[in-house]
C-alpha cells in the first residue's frame, strides 16, 4: 500500500501543517500527548457503554462457528466435529437456545428490532464438502438452518487449502525425502534428516503459525517433495 499526501492551499494547508509539526514534535496529532492518554483511557469505558446500551436495546445474539462435520483420523487443526457429536449439538441448542434462520438474522439487524432471548445463529466457514453431505442432512432433520461461507475460488479446481496442504505432505505422507532444504527468504532450510512424527509435527504448527507466508510455505514444500519423489 502507497499512502499519498496531496497539499493544498487555505486552511486545510494551515490544518496539515499544524499536524505535520505536531508529529514532528512527537505529538500523534495535534492533541499534547495528555489528550491522548486521557482518550486512551477512556475508549474501552467508553466501549463497554456502548456495549453495554445496545445489549439492553437490541439484545444479542451469539454467532457459532463450524468448519467440517466429518469423522476424521487426522484433524491437526481442530476443525471437525463428528456428526454424531454435531447433531448432539443441535439438540441441545434446539433445545436450550433460540436458534435463528438466516432471514430472521438478517431481519433483526435491518430493522433494528431486539433479538430475542438466547439466540444464535449457526455459520460454517470455508465451504468443506462435508457440509454437504454431513451438516445439511442434520440441520434439515432438525428443521434449522446454518450460513455458509464458501471459498467459491476452489470450486471445481484441484487446490486444497494449505492448511491441509501442510497436512497432507507433512503429516500423512507415508513417503517423506530424507533431506528437505530450501533457499527461500524467511523459510530457510526444512531438514537435513528425515524428522521423526514428532518432529514433523513441531514443524507442521510452526509453519501455521506463520499464516501470512504459510499458503506460499505449502506450495513450497508441495513441489520440493514431489520433486524428490519422482527422481
Amino acid at each position: 500500500m502507497v499512502s499519498a499526501i496531496m497539499w493544498s492551499g487555505g486552511a486545510q494547508a494551515s490544518t496539515s501543517v499544524r499536524r505535520h509539526e505536531a508529529r514532528r514534535n512527537g505529538y500523534a496529532t495535534g492533541y499534547p500527548p495528555c489528550s491522548n492518554q486521557t482518550k486512551d483511557r477512556l475508549r474501552p469505558v467508553v466501549r463497554r457503554v456502548r456495549t453495554g446500551a445496545n445489549t439492553t436495546l437490541y439484545g444479542n445474539c451469539s454467532v457459532l462457528l463450524y468448519h467440517r462435520v466429518i469423522k476424521l483420523e487426522s484433524d491437526p487443526q481442530q476443525l471437525s466435529v463428528d456428526p454424531d457429536k454435531f447433531n448432539d449439538h443441535l439438540v441441545f441448542l434446539k433445545k436450550n437456545y433460540n436458534v435463528l434462520s438466516v432471514q430472521q438474522f438478517d431481519r433483526h439487524l435491518i430493522d433494528q428490532t431486539k433479538f430475542p432471548e438466547n439466540a444464535v445463529l449457526l455459520t460454517f466457514d470455508d465451504g468443506y464438502a462435508d457440509n454437504h453431505h454431513y451438516a445439511l442432512p442434520l440441520l434439515e432433520e432438525h428443521g434449522l438452518q446454518a450460513l455458509f461461507y464458501i471459498a467459491s475460488g476452489y470450486i471445481g479446481s484441484q487446490r486444497e487449502f494449505w492448511w491441509d496442504e501442510l497436512e497432507r505432505l507433512l503429516l500423512l505422507n507415508p513417503e517423506m525425502p530424507g533431506t528437505l532444504t530450501s533457499s527461500i527468504e524467511r523459510i530457510g532450510p526444512f531438514w537435513d534428516t528425515l524428522p521423526s512424527p514428532t518432529e514433523l509435527r513441531v514443524i507442521y504448527e510452526r509453519f501455521g503459525r506463520t499464516a501470512r507466508f504459510a499458503q506460499h510455505t505449502a506450495r513450497c514444500i508441495a513441489r520440493k517433495i514431489a520433486g524428490r519423489l519422482t527422481r
